[in-house]
């Protein structure tokens, strides 16, 4: 019984920061140069999202349905790619000594 009082109480911050607009500003950060910040924005977007959180899934649909914003997914992609050529640098590193 804990724990549903818990996730419901996840879901009610999370729901509360969606209506204040916090997943619309946060994506506005994802463009952005600075490293950390998207880092962060990434971080927080993903906490928003915990638990598969109807509402701010249901936000995020609407504002690239609205927006038809592709921007995002580009910066997404080459985060992934970045991060994919660090970890196989890691491990080729690891073997090498």
């Amino acid at each position: 019984m804990h724990i549903c009082s818990t996730q419901s109480t996840v879901e009610e911050v999370q729901n509360a920061l969606d209506k204040q607009g916090a997943l619309l500003t946060t994506l506005q950060h994802l463009p952005k140069r600075c490293d950390h910040v998207v880092r962060e924005a990434l971080a927080f977007l993903a906490a928003l999202m915990y638990g598969g959180n109807k509402q701010v899934q249901q936000s995020l649909v609407d504002y690239f349905q609205e927006t038809r914003e592709e921007e995002i997914f580009f910066v997404i992609k080459n985060r992934l790619d970045f991060s994919k050529a660090a970890t196989k640098e890691r491990l080729v590193g690891r073997n090498l000594c």
